[in-house]
């Protein structure tokens, strides 16, 4: 299956520039000025907080949808799309990747919420609903688009964050520090503050205001088959979008996920030019999905290692495999997003206990604190693999679980772990 092409021009616009303002009125644009950091990568925590990030000068994107209200009124109902977010390349620490992605996931929810916020003042009724549809279908469509541009650049901002880790001229051992920076901003922030915002809060929204709203009562229509036939209309166009949302956001989290592990544990083995090339073909699969040329992030991942498997004679691979007898597209999107974190974690742990029992007594005796936090993740990982109730899992379901868990126990036993 391959991913939809991301609108290239969301990704330029929503990479060069700060919320410009939502709604029917444009807000005045900024620019923050940036002061570099310097040194390591990781500074403390009072010069993080004092760390800022310049922004390209802004520009905005405005898509307006315009249907006419009712039949005797000039007034249009419109759905004005304005989004934009810190440039990733600006990105040089650990406070700029934060400050990048704060200010892309607002600039997104602000600009769907907007846009969402001018709909309700404009359609309160059914028949304004009615005469409207095409402006709400446009909402959708906006959401669908900015959420994966934004995405897009959560991808692009774990990449250009590890480059500048890769380019500190610190040890291994501290570069794998830094990279977990990865999972704790963008993959449980970022990523997680989308979810959040978008698919459980503006869309949850977007279903009490219309189908639950609006549409709610069938006695504002003129007869019983065209309210059924409205309702179900906007519930399909919301299901749909919603569905899409969750897989964007789903894909997009565990490609980050699958990332910062896979660079991660080729630190951990010591290994800083195999960690660059992690960069550079993640890189490669972000131009790739930005122009629809990219296949799926688990047949990508696996594509990748079954390549570095035969390179070293090893029968082990990294990541998801893309000799899948499934068919992930029937797999449920949060299932998949689940065991494909999972097994990518796996993957670094093994990395990283093997690279532990290889060490010398000064090497394990550093390694403890993170030894200690590794054991801990991976009992909560499997915890969390153990509480899926595969009686109630579909045949899709169960057919990638069982294979997802037999390749991390094959993994597990070629590593006499």
């Amino acid at each position: 299956m391959k991913r939809k092409v991301v609108s290239m021009l969301l990704v330029n616009l929503i990479g060069v520039s700060l919320l410009a303002g939502c709604g029917s009125s444009t807000q005045s644009e900024s620019n923050t000025s940036a002061s570099s950091g310097s040194g390591a990568v990781v500074s403390g925590s009072s010069a993080a907080a004092d760390s800022s990030v310049s922004s390209a000068s802004s520009e905005a994107a405005d898509t307006s949808i315009s249907v006419t209200s009712s039949a005797s009124s000039t007034e249009d109902v419109s759905v004005t799309s304005t989004s934009g977010a810190l440039d990733p390349s600006t990105i040089t620490d650990v406070a700029s990747l934060e400050a990048a992605v704060d200010s892309q996931t607002k600039a997104l929810t602000d600009s769907l919420s907007g846009q969402l916020d001018q709909l309700k003042e404009q359609i309160n009724t059914y028949d304004l609903y009615v005469q409207s549809q095409d402006s709400v279908k446009a909402f959708y469509d906006n959401v669908l688009s900015e959420t994966e541009a934004t995405m897009v650049l959560m991808r692009e901002d774990s990449a250009q964050y590890a480059d500048v880790v890769l380019a500190s001229g610190e040890d291994t051992d501290d570069m794998y520090d830094d990279i977990d920076e990865i999972y704790d901003i963008v993959y449980d922030g970022g990523c997680d503050d989308i979810m959040d915002d978008v698919y459980d809060g503006v869309l949850d929204d977007a279903m009490d205001t219309f189908y639950d709203g609006v549409l709610d009562d069938s006695d504002d229509a003129p007869d019983y088959e065209s309210w059924s036939d409205t309702a179900s209309s906007e519930y399909d166009n919301w299901s749909d979008c919603s569905s899409e949302v969750y897989e964007s956001i789903s894909e997009g989290s565990s490609d980050i996920y699958e990332f910062a592990g896979d660079v991660g544990g080729k630190l951990y083995s010591d290994e800083l030019d195999e960690a660059k090339e992690e960069v550079e073909d993640f890189k490669k699969e972000i131009e790739e999905l930005k122009t629809g040329t990219s296949e799926t992030s688990s047949d990508a991942s696996a594509d990748s290692s079954h390549d570095a498997a035969e390179n070293t004679g090893s029968s082990s691979t990294s990541g998801p495999s893309s000799d899948t007898a499934v068919d992930t597209s029937q797999v449920d999107p949060e299932l998949k997003a689940t065991l494909d974190d999972y097994e990518a974690f796996m993957d670094e742990y093994i990395a990283f206990v093997q690279k532990y029992e290889d060490a010398d007594s000064t090497e394990a005796a550093a390694m403890v604190s993170d030894y200690s936090d590794m054991v801990q993740k991976e009992i909560d990982m499997q915890s969390e693999i153990d509480e899926i109730d595969t009686d109630e899992l579909s045949p899709a379901d169960a057919a990638y679980y069982a294979e997802v868990t037999a390749r991390v126990a094959q993994k597990v036993s070629d590593a006499n772990l």
